[in-house]
């Protein structure tokens, strides 16, 4: 299997003697380049470094925040902690913010999602 480009394989030509390339097949984790919306556009959260799986987040309102905070609504790339850490006067409560850890997972539609959701267990239960 060709590595993709975000592997990239390292060959040594230098001779090691009677001993082998001990680190050759080390099992690494996948590096990943993703994107959170901003202000309603995707932009790219890690520069085109890439990241672990597990490292990728987005923050942005939670599905029953109704209200109209710019610096909530705008959303970003990272955790809800992070962003509030970064700007605390900025006049959210974290209880307001949900964090998400899959690409542009915190655009409208994905919000508007939750919310029709939460929305239709509501009608069920009323």
């Amino acid at each position: 299997q060709q590595p993709s480009k975000q592997h990239k394989a390292v060959v040594s030509t230098q001779s090691t003697g009677d001993s082998e390339n001990s680190n050759c097949n080390k099992p690494t984790d996948p590096i990943f380049t993703y994107s959170c919306y901003q202000g309603g556009v995707p932009v790219k959260c890690n520069n085109g470094s890439g990241t672990q799986l597990k490292n990728i987040h987005c923050w942005g309102p939670k599905p029953t925040y109704t209200g109209n905070n710019l610096n909530l609504t705008t959303c970003g790339c990272g955790t809800c902690e992070e962003a509030h850490a970064a700007n605390p006067t900025a006049g959210w409560k974290l209880d307001d913010c949900s964090t998400c850890n899959y690409n542009n997972c915190n655009g409208a539609t994905e919000m508007m999602s939750a919310l029709a959701f939460l929305l239709a267990i509501y009608w069920l239960c009323v």
